[in-house]
């Protein structure tokens, strides 16, 4: 009996090393896959890129101009404003009617 429990004892200690060797070997190929991987979608790289610290005048002007109101336009809404109030822009009930008319069709 004591034979048969040195065999058992000697093949379990076979099959554990066996197993270890495994489960490192997978492990470490694991870690190496994702290591060698690339996990950075490609618009987030191109995000990431360093961005230059030199203004361009002319995109400064581009967008002044798309933002600045003309002294017309300014006029116009100091006018209309001229009680101090905020006011919303009035809709007509012509709208509200075609909109839901056309939702009832």
């Amino acid at each position: 009996m004591s034979e048969e429990r040195v065999k058992l004892g000697k093949d379990m200690l076979l099959i554990s090393i066996m197993t270890l060797l495994t489960v490192s070997t997978w492990i470490l190929l694991e870690v190496y896959h994702l290591a060698q991987q690339n996990t950075i979608p490609a618009v987030t790289q191109q995000q990431m890129r360093p961005l230059s610290p030199n203004l361009k005048s002319g995109a400064l002007e581009t967008i002044g101009q798309r933002f600045s109101p003309d002294e017309n336009q300014i006029r116009e809404a100091v006018s209309a404003n001229a009680g101090g109030a905020i006011t919303e822009p009035e809709t007509g009930p012509s709208q509200e009617t075609t909109e839901s008319a056309s939702l009832e069709e």
